[in-house]
């Protein structure tokens, strides 16, 4: 018998033969890119709250960029990407698949990058989906420069479950990540300026709302 996800997974959409493509690229290499599910939900959101200015933490090869372009081609989205190799594929890849030139992507450490962004720079979702151990640190960061009634979505919040397993159960060299990604949940889901909710689809997907 197959569980919810895998049914859930079937019926899911075939996706753009450029999507397909990059997926099957990102298999082959072994590119971490967001699952088929938790796309399925972040796009619906994307959807619902139809952003004008949209910031990604972690670009890779532009997948869910591009996926994220493809729903709302017409919003100015922004993506960061510390690694010049994945930088340089997601040029390409843009470039390729782009609609038109609402997307920009930027080379640098994250934190460092939205620093340098311009004070006036606004935004009204944001994707989080980079570094585990630094989840806490962007939320920090772009917390000034979303506007009320944006929305914080942060993929990999369960990080392959191994966030319910017991301290025994998680091989050591994952440990300070999940301690990181346990703290990062708790103060989210605790912070009294965002609604938020975890919801346990794929590797766990955090929406926070901000209210103030």
């Amino acid at each position: 018998m197959i569980n919810t996800i895998q049914y859930v997974d079937e019926l899911i959409p075939q996706p753009p033969k450029w999507a397909v493509q990059l997926e099957q690229y990102a298999k082959v290499k072994r590119i971490p890119i967001i699952d088929k599910v938790s796309l399925q939900l972040l796009l619906q959101i994307i959807l619902i709250k139809q952003p004008k200015n949209i910031l990604e933490i972690g670009t890779a090869i532009a997948y869910s960029t591009l996926r994220m372009h493809e729903i709302v081609p017409n919003a100015q989205i922004t993506s960061l990407e510390k690694n010049e190799m994945m930088y340089e594929e997601a040029l390409r890849n843009v470039e390729l698949y782009s609609q038109n030139n609402h997307i920009k992507i930027l080379l640098g450490d994250a934190l460092e990058t939205i620093e340098r962004l311009p004070k006036e720079e606004s935004f009204d979702f944001v994707f989080i989906d980079a570094a585990k151990s630094q989840y806490h640190r962007y939320f920090n960061a772009v917390d000034p420069l979303l506007i009320k009634g944006g929305v914080i979505v942060t993929d990999n919040v369960l990080f392959r479950n191994l966030v319910l397993a017991s301290n025994e159960e998680i091989p050591k060299r994952y440990k300070s990540i999940v301690k990181n990604l346990r703290n990062y949940n708790e103060q989210v889901m605790s912070n009294k300026n965002y609604y938020s909710s975890l919801i346990p689809i794929g590797d766990g997907l955090l929406v926070s709302i901000k209210l103030n």
